[in-house]
């Protein structure tokens, strides 16, 4: 019956999935945890509390809304919340107001983003007017109070298949049934989102059937176009259309449909009167739907996953983005001009997403994974050089994938799947490694939405469809790929008996730069409904931090003032029990009343209030080795117990064997018994008071507001050896 000690100075692989619980041979399981909750395997090998989250707003509506970065700069960081016809801002931690708004004035010719006040109710400008004074739905767009908000066309139904790629103050998105648009920011408060007017194409190939296309106008202008044989359909407005004159291209826009052999053309430049045999109609439109997917590359912006030719990619003309003409008006090609090319595949598979890369074009289909480059090395994709091979064969959901260094991580078609796409020099290509393996359990309900935080720990986040939040702590770099899961304080039910659910997460540079911040849609359930909340997650706990302004509490909110025992405006926490940290200390919880008041104790100048919440770990099966082999499958006891803190106060532990937690004191003699402990960097020894099991494990918990960070773990554990 040999006694032996086990030491775990490294939980970065995090929690391991059931079906592994069998591989102690795998070196990574000493690095491992059977349970990861709501503490995050850091970089450096030791654990740390997921911070909690600050409310900052109740979204629109109590539908379904999605997080999306808009990144200038790191220093102008936004996030949108998109819903249903709308979209709100936030930035510096907080939601987009407006303020200083001007009275409408009828004598004011007003354009597209404009905001006036009227009536005590401040409006958007969505058509340019004079004389035309709100309420007026077709010209003005009504703010709630002083949000900031523009419309959009899309529905709630419609925000998960939205696509999105920046550029500068632009961001491009991309639906399969909306003509594609962008959003422009030309202000803090003044932001419009308009349908994108494309430079002469894309189109599809050439003609090669005996139809000939006439013009009664030779344009600029609008003119009726006549086919020999029927060739229109009503939803041909607003495709484009190009027509080959003597030597040279002219192109418009179809804007009246008349019949199946006869419409209305708005030609940009010049065609002649004559039949010709030699035109091209335009890809995208109402008939063949719009792409679904975008992103720039090389210079270029690309979309791709129409309706009708779900394979077809189309990228821009060089720093043209809105030009798409195929070739010159001469009918020259050169190597600036717009390129269109089709995956060719045993099937037809939507092309789900793009990301740009070095080594080309990335491209995941329901399929498989693909790479556009040039048919030649060394050169950039030209009309006349371009190709495409299929490089990988899992297939890919439409979740956008993330580029982590070298690396894009993307789900697969099943959205169970993690994949790492990385090029292997040694191969020539690109693979394609589940990094999900290790932590399939975590990914139960399918993965819906990534974002990642590169500082100050490498963290990917991402929401499930189930609404659960999961991380993955991953440096390919270091070999570090560690899964933890993530429960928010509260309830998402009236019975008290769901966890509240993460619809959504995005990232973006912190307002003091030195660190991402990230920020989700948490459904909840308050004061007797439903809501939807916009909440962004403090920061990791960092050596010289101050144990007041640490939050580890959910949906909160900070006072510091002058001393106090009541604390208001906590209105979205009405009829909640939260937690407190009063000055650095753990105070009582207390229960939000019908105005958003708590009353304390004892008065305060600084406190921490909102949801609280478990930080839980437990060790896989312990192998410290027995008298005749390893020690799996036999009886084990747990004796004694060291943990490494680093600026931590208090921790729960137990054995597998034990039913209870036994809290651990972080109070010394030498501290006053009405001031808050001390953060404590060090060992703490305890005894287990366990019993004898086949698991011999160790669980602990951080159930109060406080930080809680675990750098080694030591156990000593008796082996009995035969049986």
């Amino acid at each position: 019956m040999p006694r032996a000690t086990h030491v775990q100075n490294n939980f970065n692989s995090g929690e391991w999935s059931p079906l592994t619980w069998g591989r102690s041979d795998i070196a990574k399981y000493k690095n491992g945890l059977e349970l990861c909750s709501n503490y995050i395997p850091t970089a450096q090998g030791g654990l740390t509390r997921r911070p909690g989250t600050r409310y900052v707003a109740a979204t629109k509506s109590s539908g379904e809304a999605r997080l999306v970065r808009f990144e200038f700069s790191i220093t102008q960081a936004y996030v949108l919340e998109l819903g249903d016809h709308y979209a709100r801002f936030y930035t510096n931690d907080g939601q987009l107001q407006t303020s200083g708004v001007a009275a409408y004035n009828g004598a004011t010719a007003y354009v597209i983003g404009d905001l006036v006040t009227s009536a005590g109710v401040t409006y958007y400008c969505i058509a340019n007017t004079t004389g035309n004074a709100p309420p007026n739905a077709t010209y003005w767009y009504a703010q709630t109070g002083t949000i900031y908000e523009i419309p959009t066309p899309y529905a709630v139904t419609d925000i998960w298949a939205l696509s999105f790629t920046q550029s500068a103050d632009v961001l491009y998105i991309a639906h399969p049934l909306y003509v594609p648009r962008k959003l422009q920011r030309f202000g803090a408060t003044n932001w419009k989102l308009a349908s994108i007017t494309f430079t002469d194409g894309p189109y599809l190939n050439l003609n090669t059937t005996t139809t000939t296309l006439q013009s009664n106008v030779a344009g600029p202008g609008a003119a009726t176009v006549t086919a020999s044989a029927n060739l229109f359909v009503a939803s041909d407005v607003g495709r484009a259309i190009r027509l080959k004159s003597g030597t040279s291209w002219g192109w418009g826009t179809i804007t009246g449909y008349t019949s199946a052999t006869q419409v209305t053309v708005n030609w940009v430049t010049a065609v002649g009167l004559t039949a010709v045999t030699v035109w091209r109609l335009g890809v995208w439109g109402t008939a063949n739907g719009y792409p679904g997917t975008v992103t720039f590359h090389q210079d270029r912006l690309a979309y791709a996953g129409c309706t009708a030719f779900p394979a077809r990619i189309d990228a821009s003309n060089t720093s043209d983005y809105e030009n798409f003409a195929p070739s010159e008006t001469d009918g020259t090609v050169v190597d600036s001009n717009a390129w269109s090319f089709t995956l060719n595949s045993n099937t037809v598979n939507l092309i789900q997403w793009m990301v740009s890369d070095e080594f080309g074009l990335l491209c995941g289909t329901a399929g498989g994974e693909w790479v556009v480059a040039p048919s030649s090395a060394q050169t950039a994709i030209t009309p006349t050089n371009v190709n495409a091979r299929n490089t990988t064969s899992y297939g890919s959901s439409s979740a956008a994938p993330i580029r982590v260094g070298k690396s894009l991580l993307f789900v697969q078609r099943t959205k169970r799947k993690l994949r790492e796409m990385a090029y292997r020099f040694e191969l020539n290509t690109f693979q394609a490694q589940d990094i999900s393996l290790i932590g399939e359990h975590l990914t139960k309900g399918g993965l819906k939405q990534m974002a990642v935080q590169l500082a100050p720990q490498p963290i990917i986040w991402i929401c499930r469809i189930d609404g659960t939040l999961v991380g993955v702590s991953y440096d390919k770099d270091q070999d570090i790929c560690g899964w933890h899961r993530h429960q928010m304080g509260g309830y998402s039910d009236s019975g008290h008996s769901v966890a509240p659910l993460v619809e959504s997460v995005a990232s973006i540079p912190a307002p003091s730069v030195d660190r991402d911040e990230v920020w989700v849609i948490v459904k909840r359930y308050v004061n007797g409904a439903a809501v939807r909340y916009v909440e962004v997650m403090t920061k990791l706990w960092e050596d010289g931090d101050s144990l007041e302004d640490g939050v580890f509490v959910d949906s909160s909110a900070e006072y510091s003032g002058v001393a106090t025992t009541t604390i208001s405006g906590l209105t979205w926490l009405i009829g909640q029990t939260v937690s407190v940290l009063a000055n650095g200390a753990v105070h009582p919880t207390c229960v939000v009343d019908g105005a958003g008041l708590i009353t304390l104790n004892r008065s305060v100048t600084k406190a921490q209030v909102g949801l609280g919440y478990n930080s839980d770990g437990k060790t896989l099966r312990i192998e410290a080795g027995g008298a005749d082999g390893p020690a799996q499958g036999k009886l084990k006891r747990l004796v004694s117990s060291v943990m490494r803190f680093f600026q931590s106060v208090g921790l729960n532990y137990f054995s597998n064997s034990t039913s209870a937690y036994y809290p651990q004191s972080f109070r010394d003699s030498s501290a006053a018994m009405d001031a808050a402990v001390p953060l404590f960097t060090g060992d703490k020894r305890w005894s287990v008071d366990g019993t004898w099991d086949m698991e011999g494990q160790l669980s602990w918990r951080q159930s109060d507001p406080l930080p809680s960070n675990i750098l080694m773990l030591q156990v000593q554990v008796d082996t009995q050896d035969g049986g």
